[in-house]
């Protein structure tokens, strides 16, 4: 490793990276990952992430030994981290190109388990769910898949303390649903651990939270069809998603695809249950992650913006599943709403008076979906220049466009 040591600051310095060479220098080879030094330059920054990457994959194969199993983290403020570093955490997720390198992707299960570790009559193992995705991820991606759960403290949301104004105010609006009351939920935490030991505990870094309002109580108001408090679920999803992004920006370097789902993935019903990814879906990432990777982009590529929603094209349940390859579509999405974004996306920016609007252009959003709390996603996409994907992952892709496309008539 010492001799590998040399070489890379020899080679680096040989192709006029100096500061690369010099970051790399100061970075002992018995404490790689935990000595990685503050660089002001991005492009240095992430040159030099992405190598460490490497040699930390070299060193453990070449080592035999099992890889240090890490623990749930417990009350890390990935939520705050999220919200301040919005802009770098959404502009920076891309590896550098590299024709040998492997493909990454990173999986994330956000939100509150709920059932997930509860047997139902229909469904005996709710928690194999999550197994079966992460089994399918390493599949289609081996040791390139990083998978990562960020929870919250509790298996439900914890009621909310409401008082007899809050109350007779939410009659008043005439809110039919959306605010909670009863007693505390369970905690999560063993739930936590069971998820850890199915997936095994190699492949699933967990982090639990305790679950904070986004925005006073006072200040919710309903919104779209069903007067949803949109402040309040959706604020507290993304929330969690962009907990999740942190907890992988501080495993994972860069990736070349993002795919997120809901953590009570196990414990849906119904039609519910088939609004998730099957392993073609998983070959499909794997496929426009591998041209990521190798920067097989096409010059302005449509495919390249896309947000897919897994399964198959949908306006309904948009929040259950989601992906895209390169990650910065989805990424700037989640960006896009969180903390005080979406009070612009969601407010400022009349997203209920685009959605319903029937004369736009449908080149980023269909025209005229539901206007349901987690069709905010469709407005964030706006935001960013991102586009809903017409394509069924359910489909193999060719290789290089993916044009498995399906009419709007087909929409669910």
């Amino acid at each position: 490793m010492k001799m590998f040591h040399i070489l890379l600051i020899s080679l680096l310095l040989a192709s006029g990276s100096a500061s690369d060479a010099a970051s790399i220098a100061a970075v002992d080879d018995g404490h790689v990952a935990a000595a990685r030094p503050p660089i002001e330059d991005v492009p240095v920054r992430r040159r030099l992430a992405a190598e460490l990457s490497r040699r930390g994959e070299i060193a453990g194969r070449r080592g035999g030994g099992k890889a240090k199993e890490p623990p749930v983290l417990v009350e890390e403020p990935f939520v705050a981290a999220a919200a301040a570093g919005r802009s770098s955490m959404v502009d920076d997720l891309s590896c550098p190109p590299d024709p040998l390198r492997a493909p990454r992707v990173v999986l994330l299960f956000t939100g509150h388990l709920r059932g997930t570790c509860t047997p139902l009559p229909s469904t005996p193992r709710p928690i194999d769910a999550i197994v079966n995705q992460a089994r399918w991820c390493r599949e289609a991606f081996g040791s390139g898949c990083h998978a990562f759960l960020h929870t919250w403290s509790t298996l439900e949301p914890e009621p909310i303390p409401w008082d007899r104004p809050s109350l007779a105010r939410l009659k008043r609006l005439s809110i039919a649903k959306g605010h909670r009351k009863g007693h505390t939920a369970p905690s999560s935490a063993a739930c936590a651990e069971k998820v850890r030991a199915a997936v095994g505990a190699r492949h699933l870094t967990v982090a639990i939270e305790t679950q904070v309002p986004q925005v006073p109580y006072e200040h919710l108001r309903p919104w779209g069809v069903a007067k949803e408090l949109v402040d309040l679920n959706m604020r507290m999803q993304i929330a969690g998603i962009g907990g999740g992004l942190a907890l992988a920006a501080r495993h994972v370097p860069c990736y070349d695809a993002l795919v997120r789902m809901r953590a009570d993935v196990g414990s849906l019903t119904g039609s519910a249950k088939g609004l998730f990814m099957l392993a073609q879906s998983w070959r499909n990432v794997r496929s426009r992650a591998e041209q990521v990777a190798r920067g097989g982009l096409p010059a302005n590529a449509a495919w390249a913006r896309e947000v897919v929603t897994c399964g198959w094209p949908r306006v309904k349940r948009t929040d259950f599943c989601l992906w895209s390859a390169p990650p910065a579509p989805l990424a700037g999405v989640v960006g896009a709403l969180l903390g005080d974004s979406f009070q612009r996306t969601v407010h400022e920016h009349n997203c209920s008076g685009f959605l319903k609007e029937s004369n736009r252009s449908d080149e980023l959003v269909p025209i005229s979906p539901p206007v349901v709390s987690e069709n905010v996603l469709l407005c964030a996409m706006r935001e960013v220049n991102a586009s809903w994907s017409r394509r069924s992952d359910r489909k193999p892709w060719p290789t290089h466009h993916g044009e498995s496309k399906v009419r709007t008539s087909e929409l669910r």
